[in-house]
């Protein structure tokens, strides 16, 4: 569904973005990240979305997609979250229900959780989001698959947040090393 070159891009703007949330002292010697990824292929057909004009489900996947995440704590301060969805969008609606999710289990506030989608038009289409893209409607067994999916990414972002909170180890954010010149 996407190049490797894609995803590199991808993990680099997801790094940057991480970088801007937290912004006091990350340099700290006590600090800690844990990371997770989780599958969200599809596990039944569904309608990608991006394009009005699809009318049927997909019809096989050539690459699976998947939900990353990435914890970060310094200290004793509370954990931040960022995870990175690969599909076109996720609805306000979604993504305050995974917000509420994290608060209830994690005690994640929303403003220590961030969530990215990478925008594809080759991933499935989600509930609550364009509900008027395709020109054909969807049918309720369509409709059904979708809503199923879409609770299945947010299941599976909800077990990437607790595998990355359960990785936490202590880290070093960095800039990178100068290499001495080749001779």
């Amino acid at each position: 569904m996407r190049t490797l070159r894609t995803k590199k891009i991808y993990l680099l703007l997801t790094c940057a973005s991480l970088f801007l949330i937290i912004t006091e002292n990350i340099f700290a010697a006590d600090f800690k990240a844990g990371f997770s990824r989780q599958d969200i292929t599809p596990t039944e057909p569904v309608r990608l979305s991006g394009y009005g004009n699809r009318t049927e489900p997909f019809e096989r996947v050539d690459e699976k997609i998947y939900v990353r995440t990435i914890a970060l704590r310094q200290g004793d301060k509370p954990i931040h979250i960022l995870s990175s969805v690969e599909g076109i969008g996720l609805a306000g609606l979604i993504t305050k229900q995974i917000a509420e999710r994290l608060d209830q289990e994690f005690g994640i506030s929303r403003e220590r959780f961030a969530l990215a989608n990478s925008h594809s038009h080759t991933a499935p289409h989600t509930s609550a989001g364009i509900p008027n893209l395709f020109a054909a409607p969807l049918s309720e067994a369509e409709t059904a698959a979708m809503d199923r999916y879409t609770q299945y990414i947010e299941d599976q972002l909800v077990l990437s947040v607790k595998e990355a909170i359960a990785n936490l180890a202590p880290a070093k954010l960095s800039w990178g090393e100068e290499f001495p010149a080749s001779r």
